[in-house]
């Protein structure tokens, strides 16, 4: 097993938390992997999509071409797109907001609220799929442990 996160807090969690179990977590970034070509046989990304923009995701997705020789599993944060009853809903949810917050108190922010997340149309993920050479061989409609919608691809050469 093989792990590479960014966040050097990140990676030290996780060594906290698997120890033993993880072989080889380390510091990384996911544009310019430090692995030679077809050196992994498969490539678990999970929980990442959504916090890189359109065209870092492009040059991630080609990273992951050139180190992987077997199956890519992705999971990106399902979103909807605002539609026409959305902006009535979001009046009848800001005007409603005081009553419910009297009745349930507001949660402390959580440590990551500042940090930036993108939305992805799924009509462009499966471009950027197709344009680094991916071809989606299943796509699971599923709900995280938050209770969110991400959408799981399986994706193959």
């Amino acid at each position: 097993i093989i792990g590479r996160d960014v966040s050097a807090d990140m990676v030290a969690e996780a060594r906290r938390r698997y120890g033993h179990q993880a072989a080889h977590l380390a510091v990384g970034d996911a544009e310019k992997l430090d692995l030679p070509d077809q050196a992994v046989d498969a490539v678990i990304c999970w929980r990442f999509f959504h916090l890189v923009p359109r065209p870092v995701l492009n040059r991630v997705l080609a990273e992951f071409y050139r180190v992987c020789r077997g199956p890519v599993l992705v999971q990106v944060l399902q979103v909807k797109l605002p539609g026409p009853a959305d902006g009535l809903w979001a009046a009848v949810k800001n005007r409603l907001r005081p009553w419910y917050r009297r009745l349930r108190p507001v949660q402390i922010d959580q440590p990551w609220g500042h940090i930036t997340s993108y939305q992805h149309r799924e009509r462009e993920l499966l471009a950027a799929f197709q344009t680094a050479g991916f071809r989606v061989k299943q796509t699971v409609r599923m709900k995280d442990s938050g209770g969110w919608p991400v959408l799981a691809y399986t994706l193959e050469r």
